[in-house]
């Protein structure tokens, strides 16, 4: 009965229930640690079967004490080196963009997510910044940057001389002579990252950041935050549809 009148809510919201933005996730980062918890002892999937359930614990706390989880639509909020989907069980709480379990067992490895991926994501977000923060000739110097990025990130090698960009005296004007938004330079620069993963979270933050100071979020105004939420709204969609597309899971094992 519960279960039949959640999937009808589903359907009247236009989300089915297996879709990704409502699937589950966690990301681990190098050596499939916990990015915050640090915690390593987890029961992680193979080729051919899930992990073990691990828990219930007794109690669970937001933040502080449980399995961390988040769904498809705020994994942009979570980044990290490794995902999976993950199944939850027990006491659960979910909040803004982050939810907590008592129970947690690791589906899979999410193979669409892997060094390519990021790095063409991250190129799409800084490309966003660009467009709409600069024109004329830097416009164009940096979109002819993040073009050969993802040229190089398909053959698996790296963008040479960019680490520069941000430091020439020319980039930090924009077209009119005014002060450049210098976050979209350093999405950018970010994007290029010889660590894709970690270039990937500062491209999305940077380029985030040239709509609006996020970190200042009370001293904004309502159209920058209208204006910031539209920008992540977007990232999120983007990521998904490299996530969803299984034509990236070939980049996989060449890590």
């Amino acid at each position: 009965m519960l279960k039949k009148l959640r999937d009808n809510c589903f359907e009247f919201l236009g989300r089915p229930r297996n879709s990704i933005q409502t699937q589950t996730f966690k990301f681990l980062s190098l050596g499939d640690r916990g990015p915050y918890s640090d915690f390593s002892l987890y029961s992680l999937p193979t080729r051919d079967a899930p992990g073990e359930w691990m828990g219930p614990l007794k109690s669970i706390k937001m933040c502080r004490h449980g399995f961390h989880f988040c769904y498809g639509k705020h994994l942009q909020h979570w980044l990290s080196y490794n995902l999976y989907r993950v199944e939850t069980g027990g006491a659960t709480d979910y909040y803004d963009c982050k939810g907590v379990a008592a129970k947690i067992r690791f589906l899979s490895r999410v193979r669409t997510w892997n060094s390519v991926t990021a790095r063409l994501w991250a190129s799409d977000c800084a490309e966003a910044a660009v467009i709409a923060h600069t024109a004329g000739p830097l416009r164009t110097d940096l979109l002819d940057i993040l073009h050969e990025n993802r040229q190089c990130a398909l053959q698996k090698r790296r963008i040479k001389g960019v680490e520069e960009l941000y430091a020439h005296p020319a980039n930090r004007f924009g077209a009119e002579g005014t002060e450049p938004n210098h976050f979209v330079v350093r999405a950018v620069t970010s994007a290029t990252s010889s660590d894709a993963f970690r270039g990937a979270g500062l491209a999305h933050a940077e380029a985030l950041q040239s709509w609006g100071t996020i970190r200042s979020r009370y001293f904004q105004s309502m159209q920058e935050r209208a204006d910031v939420a539209d920008a992540r709204e977007r990232q999120g969609k983007d990521l998904l549809s490299y996530l969803e597309d299984p034509k990236w899971e070939r980049y996989f094992n060449h890590e």
